[in-house]
Parts: C-alpha cells; sequence; structure tokens
C-alpha cells in the first residue's frame, strides 16, 4: 500500500521568477536568487498522513503556514528506486476559512541540489494546479514526483525544496520566514 502527502512549486531561471504553465506563466523579475539558493532550510519533522489504509512507515506529511491564516499541507509517499528515493505522488491541500468555490489557486514546487557540486541548483520544476474540495480546501496532486535522495556514478545526492502558493493572482507570505517562498527539506526516513 502506498501513503500520500502534499506539496507545492517555482522554477527560478535568471533574475525571474516563473510560477506557472501553459501560456499564461506568472513571472516575478528581480527575485533574489541567491537569497533562495543559500537558504538555510530547517529539516521539518514529518508525521504520518492519516489517509486510508496505508502503513505509517512511508507517508509523510509537512504542514506550513501562511501569514493570512492559510494552511498548505503536503503528502506523500516514499518509493524507492533503482537509483534512491521519490516522493510519490505528492498531493497539496490548501485550506483557509475565506475560500470559496470561485477561488484560482496553484502551487509551484522547485526541487533543488542540497549538497555537492550542484548544490542550490535546480533539479526539477512542477506546477500543481488545485481544484476546488469542498468547504474550505482546494487540492492537487503530482503524479511524476520528487526525487528525494539520487546515488550516480558512485555519488549520492539529496535534495531541498522551496513552495510558492498563489490564490487569485496573490503570492502568499510565509509566516515564519515573512517571505513568498515556503523552504522544507522532504525526508525519505
Amino acid at each position: 500500500m502506498k501513503k500520500t502527502i502534499a506539496l507545492a512549486a517555482l522554477l527560478l531561471a535568471g533574475n525571474t521568477l516563473w510560477a506557472g504553465s501553459g501560456d499564461k506563466p506568472l513571472e516575478l523579475k528581480d527575485v533574489n536568487l541567491q537569497a533562495i539558493k543559500s537558504a538555510e532550510v530547517p529539516e521539518l519533522k514529518l508525521s504520518p498522513a492519516p489517509v486510508g489504509p496505508v502503513t505509517p512507515d512511508n507517508a509523510k506529511r509537512a504542514v506550513l503556514y501562511a501569514t493570512d491564516g492559510t494552511v498548505i499541507s503536503i503528502d506523500y509517499s516514499i518509493e524507492h528506486g533503482s537509483t534512491g528515493y521519490e516522493a510519490r505522488p505528492v498531493t497539496v491541500s490548501v485550506s483557509n476559512k475565506a475560500f470559496t468555490n470561485r477561488n484560482r489557486v496553484r502551487v509551484v514546487l522547485v526541487n533543488y541540489y542540497d549538497q555537492g557540486g550542484y548544490s542550490g541548483e535546480e533539479m526539477d520544476r512542477s506546477q500543481i494546479g488545485l481544484a476546488y474540495g469542498g468547504g474550505t480546501r482546494y487540492v492537487g496532486r503530482d503524479s511524476k514526483g520528487l526525487v528525494l535522495t539520487l546515488g550516480l556514478m558512485g555519488k549520492n545526492y539529496t535534495f531541498k525544496q522551496v513552495v510558492t502558493v498563489e490564490v487569485d493572482g496573490n503570492l502568499l507570505t510565509n509566516a515564519q520566514t515573512n517571505s513568498r517562498n515556503f523552504p522544507l527539506k522532504m525526508t525519505c526516513k
């Protein structure tokens, strides 16, 4: 059985932040990429996701808080592949007591190398469009997942993530850092 957890992302290119897909990506210019790449990301203590008949050893959950009271829950299952561990699928739930069925919510999740010669470089990014999940909640899933550890040619790599959340065209602010980015470290253990 697999477990599920949720997550979000963004793409950094040059000094521009891209959060979007298709023909209408969100573009923010003059983003301080160095600050994002070198940010100290505390390892989050993730607890098993209370989702269906799954075993607690492979389900993880991270919960992030925005200054406006929005709660971002990231659930994922750990899969062991031939070259390392992956988080798949990644499910994101964004809730706020002010949400209705008319909000537009999207999440961008960027996966960065956390160590070695590629530290701070982007490995992968995903945009997750969230759909109204009833009540005050929006939910979306990235089935492709994220690489958490990678072993190639005798080297082992780990990754850190940065999440951005946009609600009705406005980026949410992280309650801990007062920035538009929600850094986290998804773990596989």
